[in-house]
């Protein structure tokens, strides 16, 4: 298995804007608005559409199976190795690596899908 770089780093995005997102409290902004023009990480500067595409990725995970939408937060959202996140989600390590494949498959292919204006109906098989 091989990861799906593009998707992995824009997953990754995804999971900062997740945790930034989150960590605001009381509804209130964590900063100014004049200090969240340019968008940064650790590692420097990121796209001036960060909020846009991590919303994109956002619908894009919320489209996954249950199952695999599980793996996703799990995989890119909480802390542990992936022992641990194996033993959470009651799996094996080699299943969540296929999993994680899979849904960085099914992300593609939504991504693709919202950028060609294709609007695929959500079927979810109960």
């Amino acid at each position: 298995m091989a990861f799906n770089t593009y998707i992995n780093s824009r997953l990754n995005l995804w999971a900062l804007w997740s945790a930034q997102r989150t960590s605001g409290g009381l509804g209130f902004p964590r900063e100014c608005s004049y200090t969240r023009l340019a968008a940064r990480t650790s590692s420097g500067f990121i796209s001036p559409n960060f909020n846009e595409d991590a919303w994109l990725v956002e619908q894009a995970v919320q489209s996954l199976p249950d199952y695999l939408k599980e793996t996703v937060k799990s995989f890119y959202l909480e802390p542990g190795t992936i022992d641990q996140k194996a033993k959470a989600l009651h799996c094996g390590r080699a299943t969540i690596y296929s999993r994680i494949d899979r849904a960085h498959s099914q992300i593609m292919d939504w991504l693709n899908d919202e950028a060609c204006g294709i609007n695929v109906p959500d079927f979810k098989i109960a």
